[in-house]
């Protein structure tokens, strides 16, 4: 019971620092705050740590590819390979769109560049 009882205090400072700090925080904190009050209660912190849960459990299910129970190290690999990939994709298309933005191939992207570009 005590190491819940520190989790628990944990999980709630990590909640007040992450709706303080990252950019999604105060969407977050609202997400949360489910009647609206601008405070998150004990009955909303619970439900808060529930759906936490299930989204970790769905990950762990998600990368314990042969269902064991366990993450083996070739299973996180394959995570970690493909995360690397998707993130590979993602600076490609970045890169891509950028030299469709720079007409002129300066490096830079004007004004006049951005607003020609079309967004589609």
């Amino acid at each position: 019971m005590k190491n819940f009882n520190i989790f628990v205090v944990l999980i709630s400072l990590s909640m007040c620092s992450f709706a303080d700090h990252h950019p999604r925080g105060k969407d977050l904190f609202k997400r949360f705050d489910a009647d609206g009050d601008g405070k998150i209660s004990s009955v909303e912190h619970e439900k808060a740590i529930a759906e936490m849960v299930t989204k970790r459990r769905q990950r762990f299910a998600e990368m314990d590819a042969d269902g064991d129970g366990f993450i083996s190290q070739q299973e996180a690999k394959a995570i970690s390979d493909k995360k690397q990939q998707r993130l590979k994709n993602i600076k490609e298309k970045r890169d891509q769109r950028f030299e469709k933005m720079d007409s002129n191939g300066d490096a830079v992207i004007s004004k006049d560049e951005a607003q020609q570009f079309n967004w589609r």
